[in-house]
């Protein structure tokens, strides 16, 4: 037989998110971000405990480096096919956002 009353937040709290931050060549998480009404964490967004340097320093020897080889031309052409990626992404990112403005 089904449950027919099922506490959301019961399952909030068994269901969060893991966002990871890509830093430094590799994925990496972060602090949780708790829902400042229920207590319950909503997901792990922050930079809190990731090694920030070593993530710019990679930026800059990596990143920066790959980016001033190519064109304007080639640089938007990579946005334009990460954009689809990016905008898939934005309920995954306003849920958390709504529920802590």
């Amino acid at each position: 037989m089904c449950k027919q009353n099922v506490n959301h937040t019961d399952v909030l709290l068994t269901m969060t998110e893991r966002l990871s931050n890509f830093l430094g060549g590799q994925w990496q998480a972060g602090s949780p971000l708790d829902d400042p009404v229920l207590g319950h964490e909503l997901v792990r967004v922050d930079a809190t405990g990731l090694d920030l340097a070593a993530g710019f320093e990679f930026t800059r020897e990596q990143g920066g480096a790959a980016l001033r080889a190519r064109t304007y031309r080639q640089c938007a052409g990579l946005l334009e096919k990460a954009a689809p990626a990016l905008l898939s992404g934005v309920p995954v990112i306003v849920k958390p956002a709504t529920a802590t403005a």
